[in-house]
């Protein structure tokens, strides 16, 4: 597990192989595939990785209204 997260953060194709890949191929359990995705995202494409969560934010609070 730590080769795979060292390799994500050093290559983009390996990040993009992780993100995009079928967790069950790479042997990876669903709730770890969802962490290492939001990881990946953050650490990649950190703009939209924040307007992402701001959407998500904006989504929760308009229940309220």
């Amino acid at each position: 597990m730590a080769l795979i997260n060292e390799a994500y953060r050093e290559n983009l194709e390996v990040a993009a192989a992780i993100y995009n890949g079928p967790r069950q191929m790479m042997g990876l359990g669903k709730d770890v595939h969802t962490i290492m995705a939001g990881n990946i995202a953050g650490l990649w494409a950190p703009d939209g990785w924040k307007a992402l969560n701001e959407g998500l934010d904006v989504q929760k609070t308009l229940k309220n209204y």
